[in-house]
């Protein structure tokens, strides 16, 4: 019985056993299973997540490019000049050299508003001329008239090109002049995008276009079947008008996926074994940390090339915050850097200098030449100063015409020489396109005393440079602490000026000119007057001065001729007759370049004829730039207004030019009057204008009449007209109705000098 019962605990015992092993067996399957599945899935995440980051780098690349070709056609764009400063020729060299550049660029074009070609540079067979329509289709048109026009490009539609693939047509706004237009520029797509990715990045991945019409994939053997498996990742890039954008698909290459599967899942499932199983999740462990490991050094390339791009941004951001972009010097803030520096840093011994430069009527070349030409002058400057400085000296431009210069000298003469250097170096002209150009420069000094702080070491040099200006130009002046007061009663008066106008303030008198044969009135002279509440006015001539200096002189003359137009319309309405009006024009008023249009505008608005306003201006305004002067002149001569030379005889006084311009009449200063009857000189002076002015057919009116014997005088030598103290002293505008209403009168005054 034991050997039986032996027998069956045996036989047990291996059931036992199998069973134990068949649980174990199917467990270690089971486990297998689930590990399969498992590898399966992190090694597809792995390919996803590995597709997104490339998706993620060939975006950037793609957008930088995108960024950097949107910036080359704005400033392209910003460099046409369109209108009349628009040069074709100019165009076209820029344009070539950025044919030359960019292999994938096709062709470019300059199109007016209604997208007409005005210059073409490009295949010589695609039969692009001025003047001819620009091939775009009327989907793009329209969009083009919806979008507002502003400045950034702008990618339309795709075009054919001479023998190359998937042209795109990109549209840059040019918002120059008055007629705005387009820049036009078509690339091939796949080659640029070829070119702004390295060879590399192609390795692995396809790219395919989304675009309809322009269809092409990158590289052009990877199959088709490439995309169609679903693991594929769409790419967009947008272009800076927000609205533009280029969709891509992005897929990896049947070769690169395929290297990456590794086949773990298969061989773990095969071999079923603890033993295998263990093998199995060693080398998918070993697999795992190798391809981590190659995952983060590449991931810590991409992030080094990532910060080195970015300090290269920073670097550059950095320069232009602080550079000018015309001259490539530092602008004010980059100056005012290095003048932080210089004050800190100054050695023992040597004075810090700052010398302030401000081109001497540089509007004019601007206005009369062409911006263009401006420009090309103050790119050239540097050069030229650079002759005159030592290589420690700075220089840098703040804006407009105006340059800074820091200099270290060991004495004020040798700041001296330095001023009197840079004004030589102004001796020889700019030879600029077949102009020579003289210009010349003037300059403000000052050095650094012990208190100041680089801001007032400029605020300084700038108010010496008024003293220089106001000196005659083409000269420096230095610095003297009396300037900070002048300059600041200038700022004052020029706040108060404009709360003056605000607040209508100002107020109009006027001067008879009277016919001295008859002693009737003729004209006015319209007078500006600024009277105070707590004293006496401020003579017209010191803030007429500062409303110049100020750019406030416009404001100022048209509130004075809207008053005077209404006043002489009133006198007019009222008696059916009246006299005509006078009206002193500044310098400044003359060189603004609407000023016709606006002063017909006025006489319009009133309905008052040119031929009752004469516009009396000085001679050294008359002679200031001959060519533009006399073009203002006939338009006013044509407009039907008398042009009246006021204070002759104390500038120029060169009848040559009166003669070549359309001049009416001359007025004889009051200073050659004031001892008429006492002083031969003057009398000699007074005969010969008077007898000089009746040649040639002007009248002459005299001015500052104050006494009988001058009235005299001035009749015997054939003076028409005259006005002064001794008729009426200037007067409202209800005393000259008194006086066309024969209510008072200046002739039993002045009568009794005829008669004796």
């Amino acid at each position: 019985m034991r050997n039986r019962d032996r027998t069956r605990l045996l036989s047990a015992l291996n059931s036992v056993s199998w069973v134990i092993g068949a649980a174990l067996f199917a467990v270690l399957l089971a486990l297998t299973a689930l590990l399969n599945r498992e590898l399966a899935a992190r090694e597809a995440r792995a390919i996803q997540a590995y597709l997104d980051t490339r998706v993620v780098q060939v975006q950037a690349e793609l957008m930088d490019a995108a960024d950097d070709h949107a910036s080359i056609h704005r400033r392209m764009a910003a460099r046409i000049g369109y209108g009349d400063d628009f040069d074709p020729g100019f165009w076209r060299a820029d344009a070539r050299t950025i044919l030359n550049d960019f292999a994938y660029y096709d062709r470019l074009a300059v199109l007016d508003r209604d997208m007409n070609v005005l210059a073409y540079e490009g295949p010589a067979g695609v039969g692009l001329a001025p003047g001819d329509p620009f091939p775009i289709g009327p989907a793009a048109r329209r969009r083009l008239e919806e979008q507002p026009f502003e400045e950034g490009a702008m990618a339309l539609e795709p075009m054919p090109l001479a023998g190359r693939p998937h042209g795109l047509l990109f549209m840059t706004s040019v918002p120059a002049g008055d007629e705005p237009g387009w820049l036009a520029v078509v690339v091939e797509l796949p080659a640029a995008i070829a070119a702004e990715l390295e060879d590399y990045e192609f390795g692995d991945i396809a790219l395919r276009s989304q675009m309809p019409g322009a269809r092409f994939r990158l590289p052009a053997d990877v199959p088709a079947a490439a995309f169609a498996d679903g693991d594929t990742r769409p790419l967009e890039i947008t272009l800076d008008d927000g609205q533009s954008r280029l969709r891509f698909e992005l897929a990896l290459r049947p070769e690169a996926r395929a290297a990456m599967a590794s086949g773990l899942p298969e061989t773990v499932l095969g071999l079923g074994s603890v033993l295998a199983l263990l093998t199995s999740v060693a080398a998918l462990l070993a697999m795992a940390s190798a391809r981590q490991a190659r995952f983060l050094a590449q991931a810590n390339r991409s992030l080094n090339d990532e910060i080195h791009d970015r300090e290269l941004a920073e670097r550059e951001l950095a320069f232009l915050l602080t550079h000018d972009t015309l001259t490539d010097l530092p602008n004010r803030a980059g100056m005012m850097q290095a003048l932080d520096r210089a004050v800190a840093r100054r050695a023992p011994g040597r004075s810090l200098a700052v010398l302030y430069l401000d081109l001497d009527q540089f509007k004019d070349i601007n206005e009369t030449l062409g911006h263009h030409v401006g420009d090309e002058l103050l790119r050239q400057l540097p050069v030229r100063l650079g002759s005159a400085l030592d290589p420690a000296d700075r220089i840098g431009r703040l804006g407009g015409d105006e340059f800074l210069v820091l200099a270290e000298r060991r004495s004020r003469e040798r700041i001296t020489e330095l001023a009197r250097a840079l004004l030589a170096a102004f001796d020889r002209p700019f030879a600029i396109d077949e102009h020579a150009l003289f210009v010349t420069v003037s300059i403000g000094v000052t050095t650094l005393d012990a208190d100041q702080s680089p801001a007032e070491l400029v605020q300084n040099a700038d108010a010496a440079l008024f003293r220089a200006k106001h000196l005659g130009r083409n000269q420096f002046a230095w610095f003297d602490p009396e300037l900070v007061a002048e300059v600041q009663r200038r700022l004052t008066m020029s706040r108060a000026i404009r709360e003056a106008l605000d607040s209508e303030r100002f107020t109009v008198v006027y001067q008879p000119i009277v016919d001295l044969e008859t002693l009737e009135m003729r004209g006015v002279e319209a007078l500006l007057r600024w009277p105070q509440d707590d004293g006496p006015g401020i003579p017209p001539r010191e803030f007429i001065r500062v409303a110049e200096e100020t750019g406030l002189v416009h404001r100022l003359g048209q509130y004075a001729v809207e008053r005077a137009l209404d006043d002489l319309q009133d006198w007019w309405r009222q008696f059916g007759s009246g006299p005509w009006l006078a009206v002193n024009i500044s310098g400044a008023q003359f060189r603004e370049p609407d000023f016709v249009d606006a002063l017909a505008a006025q006489l319009q608005a009133r309905n008052v004829p040119p031929e009752r306003i004469h516009l009396e201006i000085t001679e050294d305004v008359l002679i200031e730039n001959l060519a533009q002067n006399r073009a203002v002149l006939d338009r006013l001569d044509r407009l039907g207004m008398s042009l009246v030379v006021d204070d002759f005889g104390v500038g120029y006084s060169s009848m040559a030019y009166i003669k070549n311009f359309p001049v009416s009449a001359i007025k004889i200063d009051q200073g050659f009057i004031r001892d008429l009857e006492s002083d031969p000189d003057d009398q000699a002076i007074t005969r010969t204008i008077c007898d000089l002015s009746r040649m040639l057919r002007l009248d002459t009116v005299a001015e500052g009449i104050e006494h009988p014997a001058q009235l005299t005088m001035l009749r015997r030598f054939g003076c028409p007209y005259g006005q002064g103290f001794l008729f009426l002293e200037p007067s409202g505008p209800d005393v000259i109705r008194d006086v066309l209403a024969g209510r008072r009168s200046w002739v039993k005054r002045a009568e009794p000098a005829t008669a004796s």
